[in-house]
């Protein structure tokens, strides 16, 4: 958990009250567990698809996050996908998508 994303999918999962009950439920039964058990626990929780590729220089990154961030169809955890979620956002268009969806190459 010590990196950004560890980080990321810890406070998502002890922000989660289902989750902590779960674990306090655990702590109860079974006894203490150890950070790095909550941390699998909180991972497992989150449920991540991870991919990599690798691009010419930074603005192709950037041009390939900022694209695959308008397609996902749903938050990706990083830092495109949370400038995008801090954004506010316009209605659907008629055909229920977000604006702009789509009409990047």
């Amino acid at each position: 958990m010590a990196t950004g994303l560890g980080e990321a999918v810890f406070d998502r999962a002890l922000a989660d009250p289902i989750w902590v009950r779960a674990r306090l439920d655990e702590l109860n039964t079974s006894g203490p567990r150890r950070a790095k058990q909550w941390g699998i626990a909180a991972f497992a929780r989150a449920d991540l698809h991870v991919r990599w590729t690798v691009t010419v220089d930074r603005a192709a990154a950037s041009a390939l996050e900022d694209r695959l961030v308008a397609e996902a169809g749903a938050p990706l955890w990083n830092r495109a996908g949370l400038k995008l979620a801090a954004t506010p956002t316009a209605p659907p268009g008629p055909d229920g998508r977000a604006p702009g969806h789509g009409d990047r190459a």
